[in-house]
């Protein structure tokens, strides 16, 4: 299973300003805070919110994990990866199986891995603060509900600290009433006149009056950056008062008129790199060398930070650097309307390549999209697409994919047939099956492995509608025209042989299948479908009878998912359901009650109804053979109500009755399981299905007890 390539500069704890003011009020505010689940730092872009939480965790010694956010960040997924990755920083061990279940192609419920990662960071021998930088990028509900799960289930040795320039959707007032909120916002964050004067007069070595200190900080509201601004301007200005009575007006104003001095009291070989090297969310030494042509750019870059221009360190090793947001915004702003020898486009393209060659590929799609390179950036989506898919980042790959025209979209089947997986995963299916019809259309004769993806593709949508004969029909097909050496495609293809093959009753043929998908999963490296692959192989031995072998077989799947960090995957808690069922087999409540707890575990905050009626299968069918009748109808019902309330898989209601006719049989209530199958007209002579076959076992079941056996039979 590929992993998820994480930018280690997101973690890294920005280091104090060298002209940063010592803000001893914000500090023992943020101390204070400490006592605290949550501690929100809201206010504008400017105000030195980074600054100020950067400076607290050094100056304090704050045992602290970090993560600065971007747009990237609002897939689920990465969010929660990086998350971790942060909070490994101190406890490297921390949230291994987490971390496995993150990168599969469908990860579980955030409240599912929030669960998980609340109970061991419970166990933290220190308390530890958990800051996230930019929270104001993330527009994910998905994320904004896991955050407030987390919250709401916070263990004392986590605190959560998010800076931001907007409220986030939480329950804030509710934290409030409670008393776990602590806030920072503009009135707090806004510099005092004694605050600027040391800024000025001792950071920056101005000398400047009380009164125009006074007159600053009012025309800049205590504004960081726009003081951070005007201190740069002032350096080597004679006329300090005329300039201050030269600016005032909004911030957007302020910086734009300020920045605008800046630089242009710059030489200009360093204006020129200021605004070529502005398109970059981030920037080392080879990377500006690429961009701009000169080969000297870490000079440059360290000429820059000893003039405190905006630049601000991403390691300690000042290899990597941001400019300010606001000194960036104001740069690239300028940079399209100025004159230059290299135009933007061709900037854009330049830093594309270099990402492509240091395999920073999102950059790359990023770069080639500002460069109108549309050919480019479909090229690496397509490259990239499926592997994000197989990691979880379907939002990722989503994302990307919405940015091509559809006119474009629709003549590039790989492209169609990576939109088409996105959407399956999604449970889009009609979308889904539109872009696989763009995509089978526009294959050339030739593309004979492109054509074995689109029968593959079109193999799954069908299994997800059930349609059984059309898959294998299609998995035929794609098996005809797929390479050999692609066994990832090869063990998913398999297993759905396999399942499409058991829903036809072929379970000898289905087992070979099953068997045959878990050796190429295995070669893929696709932990997750190799043990769904084998926990179906066991079923099939507990189907036919055998079920010592059966039970063999689940215990080596259980085996294999902590060898690899999944005991509370999908594949690891159907396997837990078998080894229930074969508890059940043999009377050996022990075990029931030891793998019904695991299930419970990993459905007990699942959002996936038919998961939790599955999991209630099983605890019905034990306290009916307890003969605890009673707790049997208070499981029914919660099962009816669940059915009721969500849609579900057809065979669901049929298990349900199944439960309810035996309730009934074993109490001696033979009129209520007779009238039951009056209601639904079931005869002894029906064609049976698989699905309906539980209806057909109740039935026999109704027809014994009836003194009927021979219709039964």
């Amino acid at each position: 299973m590929p992993s998820i390539p994480l930018l280690t500069t997101k973690l890294y704890i920005p280091p104090p300003r060298e002209e940063a003011v010592a803000r001893v009020r914000l500090m023992t505010h943020l101390e204070r805070g400490k006592t605290r689940p949550l501690t929100l730092v809201s206010a504008p872009a400017g105000f030195g919110k980074t600054t100020l939480v950067s400076s607290w965790v050094r100056g304090y010694g704050v045992r602290a994990s970090w993560v600065s956010l971007d747009e990237g960040d609002n897939d689920p997924a990465r969010f929660w990866l990086y998350t971790l990755a942060a909070l490994q920083t101190h406890h490297p061990d921390l949230g291994q199986e987490v971390f496995a279940l993150l990168q599969t192609a469908q990860p579980p419920t955030a409240d599912l891995i929030l669960s998980l990662l609340i109970n061991e960071l419970a166990a933290l021998p220190e308390p530890l603060t958990l800051i996230l930088d930019d929270y104001h990028v993330i527009e994910n509900q998905v994320i904004h509900k896991g955050l407030m799960f987390l919250l709401d289930h916070l263990p004392a040795q986590l605190r959560l600290l998010l800076a931001t320039r907007g409220d986030p959707p939480f329950a804030l007032a509710r934290l409030r009433a409670r008393g776990q909120l602590a806030e920072i916002r503009i009135a707090d964050l806004a510099f005092t006149p004694d605050e600027t004067r040391v800024l000025f007069n001792e950071k920056m070595g101005l000398e400047i009056c009380e009164e125009d200190v006074a007159a600053l900080d009012a025309r800049t509201e205590g504004w960081a950056a726009g003081l951070q601004l005007a201190a740069l301007s002032l350096q080597g200005k004679q006329d300090v008062r005329g300039f201050i009575q030269a600016f005032t007006g909004s911030h957007a104003y302020i910086v734009d008129y300020l920045a605008e001095d800046v630089l242009l009291g710059q030489p200009d070989e360093v204006q020129t790199f200021l605004l070529q090297t502005s398109i970059l969310a981030q920037m080392n030494a080879p990377l500006c060398d690429a961009v701009t042509g000169r080969k000297d750019s870490a000079a440059m870059l360290e000429r820059l930070r000893q003039k405190n221009l905006f630049v601000i360190a991403l390691d300690e090793a000042r290899q990597w650097y941001r400019y300010h947001h606001l000194f960036a915004e104001v740069l690239r702003h300028r940079l399209q309307t100025a004159s230059s020898p290299v135009s933007v486009t061709e900037l854009h393209a330049r830093a594309g390549h270099w990402f492509e060659q240091a395999n920073l590929i999102e950059e790359a799609i990023r770069h080639a999209f500002f460069a109108q390179d549309l050919a480019r950036a479909i090229v690496l989506i397509e490259t990239y697409g499926e592997k994000w898919i197989r990691r979880g980042e379907n939002q990722t790959a989503y994302s990307w994919l919405q940015q091509i025209p559809e006119t474009h979209l629709l003549t590039h089947p790989r492209l169609c047939i990576i939109y088409a997986l996105v959407l399956l995963w999604m449970h889009r299916l009609e979308e889904a099956g539109r872009y696989l019809t763009a995509a089978e259309h526009e294959i050339a004769p030739t593309q004979t492995h492109l054509k074995g993806q689109a029968f593959a593709t079109r193999a799954f949508l069908a299994l997800r509608q059930g349609q059984y004969d059309h898959t294998l029909a299609l998995i035929e097909q794609a098996f005809a025209l797929i390479s050999q050496d692609d066994p990832n495609l090869m063990g998913r293809l398999k297993l759905a042989y396999g399942i499409a093959l058991f829903w036809k009753d072929d379970h000898l043929h289905a087992a070979e299948a099953f068997d045959e998908a878990t050796h190429l999963a295995r070669q893929a490296e696709d932990w997750h479908t190799a043990l769904y692959a084998m926990a179906n192989y066991a079923l099939m031995f507990s189907l036919r009878g055998q079920f010592r072998n059966a039970e063999k077989f689940f215990l080596q799947a259980v085996e294999f998912a902590v060898t690899y960090h999944m005991e509370y995957s999908l594949s690891a808690n159907i396997v837990y359901g078998h080894l229930v069922d074969l508890g059940h087999e043999w009377n050996d409540f022990a075990m029931v009650d030891r793998y019904l707890e695991k299930s419970y575990k990993r459905t007990e905050v699942d959002q996936d109804p038919a998961r939790k009626i599955n999991v209630l299968f099983k605890a019905i069918k034990k306290e009916l053979a307890l003969r605890h009748f009673s707790d049997a109808a208070r499981l029914i019902q919660a099962c009816r109500e669940l059915v009721e309330a969500h849609p579900h898989p057809e065979y669901i209601p049929y298990d349900l009755d199944y439960l309810q006719v035996r309730s009934w049989l074993l109490q001696g209530d033979l009129p209520s399981a007779l009238g039951w199958a009056k209601a639904l007209n079931l005869l002894a002579e029906d064609e049976v299905n698989t699905i309906r076959e539980p209806l057909y076992i109740g039935l026999a079941r109704i027809l014994i007890a009836n003194g009927e056996p021979a219709r039964a039979v």
